[in-house]
C-alpha cells in the first residue's frame, strides 16, 4: 500500500515536537507496517532523509504519483488532494485538528471568523471522501452537519491522555495558588480576552500565573514586565509539559472557540481541575465537580471564579480528586493512534 500525506506542517512528527504530538504518534505508528510506503509531503525549507518506510518531501519538490489512500491536513492542500483523488481514482481523506469555529458562539462579523469559514467552506464544500475531526470543544460536527456532510463521511476523534505521568514540579511557587495557561495566545484563541483575564488575575498576591506559551505574543512580556508574579515558559516539548502540569493547581482555559483543547485533557489527566468559558455541547469539564464552567465571555465572572477557587481549599480539593477519575476511559494517544491507523488502511470508498 502507498500513501501520500499532505501537511502544512513541518517537522512536527519530531520527538522535539512543541504542539500536540498528533503526527509523532501517527509517524511511528505507520513506521510498523513495512509494506506500506508513505509519502509525507510538507511545506517548509528544510530536507529530511527518508525514515524506513516514511519518505519526506518538500512540496516544492513534490510530484503526484499513483497512491492507494491520501489524507490532507487541515484546509491549505484541500484543492489539490481533491485534484489527484479525482484524477487518478483514488481516496481521499480530509483530516482536520479542531475546527476552530464554533457554531454556538462565533461572531461573523469578525475578521478572524470570516477568514477561518473561507478556509473551511472550500474544505467542506467542495467534498472529499471521508472526514476525520478531532473534536476540540468546538462542535465539529455540527459545523460539518450545517455545511451538509453527511454523518456517514465523518469520524470523529476526542483528544486523547497522555501515555505517560511524570511529576517534576520545577515552575512551581511555594506560599501561593500556581494558576496555569497552555497554548497559543491569538486572534483566533481570543487573545483580547485571555490577556484581559490575565491582566485582571495578577493583580491577586495570592496568585501566581505560569503560561506554557505555544508560539510568540509580544503582548505577554508586557505583562510581565508589570507584574512580578507570572512565570513564563516558551515553546516547551511536549514531552516536557509535564514539568508544567505538575507545578500548577488549577487551569485556565478561557479560549473562545471550544473548551475542550488538548491542554482540558492533560489538566485533568493530572488532576488538575479547569475553569473554562461553557461554550461546547461536548465537553468533560462538569460544573463544580471537576472544574467550573464560566458564563459565555463573561470576563469578571472567570476572574471572580478563579480567585474564589484560589481561596476554597476544600472546593480545590474535591474538584482536583475528581479530575483523574473524568478520563478513566479516554485512550491514550498511542491506543487511539494505532486504531486510527488500523482504520486508514482499511479504508475503502
Amino acid at each position: 500500500m502507498k500513501i501520500l500525506i499532505l501537511s502544512p506542517w513541518e517537522n512536527d512528527w519530531n520527538e522535539n515536537v512543541v504542539g500536540a504530538p498528533l503526527n509523532y504518534y501517527l509517524l511511528n505508528e505507520l513506521r510498523k507496517y513495512k509494506n506500506t510506503i508513505v509519502d509525507w509531503v510538507f511545506c517548509g525549507s528544510s530536507k529530511y532523509k527518508p525514515y524506513e518506510n516514511i519518505n519526506f518531501i518538500n512540496f516544492r519538490d513534490f510530484k503526484a504519483s499513483k497512491y492507494d489512500l491520501i489524507i490532507a491536513f487541515s484546509h491549505q492542500f484541500h484543492n489539490i488532494a481533491l485534484e489527484i483523488s479525482r484524477e487518478h481514482n483514488i481516496p481521499y481523506i480530509n483530516e482536520h485538528f479542531g475546527i476552530v469555529l464554533n457554531p454556538l458562539v462565533w461572531n461573523i462579523n469578525s475578521f478572524y471568523i470570516k477568514i477561518r469559514y473561507k478556509q473551511l467552506l472550500n474544505s467542506f464544500k467542495k467534498q472529499a471522501n471521508f472526514y476525520i475531526i478531532w473534536e476540540d470543544g468546538t462542535n465539529g460536527s455540527l459545523f460539518a452537519m450545517l455545511l451538509g456532510i453527511p454523518s456517514y463521511k465523518i469520524k470523529l476523534y476526542e483528544h486523547p491522555k497522555p501515555d505517560f505521568l511524570k511529576i517534576e514540579p520545577v515552575y512551581r511557587k511555594e506560599g501561593c495558588i500556581n494558576v496555569g495557561y497552555c497554548g497559543a495566545i491569538s486572534k483566533y484563541k481570543g487573545e483580547k480576552i485571555i490577556l484581559e483575564i490575565f491582566e485582571k488575575i495578577l493583580k491577586y498576591k495570592n496568585i501566581h500565573l505560569i503560561v506554557l506559551l505555544k508560539g510568540e505574543n509580544k503582548k505577554l512580556y508586557k505583562l510581565q514586565g508589570k507584574y512580578k508574579n507570572i512565570t513564563i515558559i516558551s515553546n516547551l516539548p511536549y514531552f516536557q509539559n509535564y514539568k508544567f502540569y505538575s507545578s500548577i493547581d488549577f487551569l485556565i482555559n478561557p479560549v473562545h472557540y471550544g473548551n475542550m483543547t488538548l491542554p482540558t485533557i492533560e489538566a485533568l489527566f493530572y488532576s488538575k481541575p479547569v475553569i473554562a468559558f461553557d461554550i461546547s455541547i461536548w465537553t468533560k469539564i462538569k460544573h463544580l465537580e471537576n472544574g467550573i464552567l464560566v458564563r459565555k465571555f463573561d470576563i469578571d465572572e472567570f476572574v471572580n471564579s478563579v480567585y474564589s477557587l484560589s481561596k476554597d481549599e476544600a472546593l480545590l480539593k474535591k474538584l482536583s480528586k475528581n479530575a483523574s477519575k473524568t478520563l478513566e476511559n479516554t485512550p491514550t494517544f498511542s491506543h487511539l493512534i494505532e486504531e486510527k491507523v488500523k482504520f486508514l488502511l482499511d479504508f475503502k470508498i
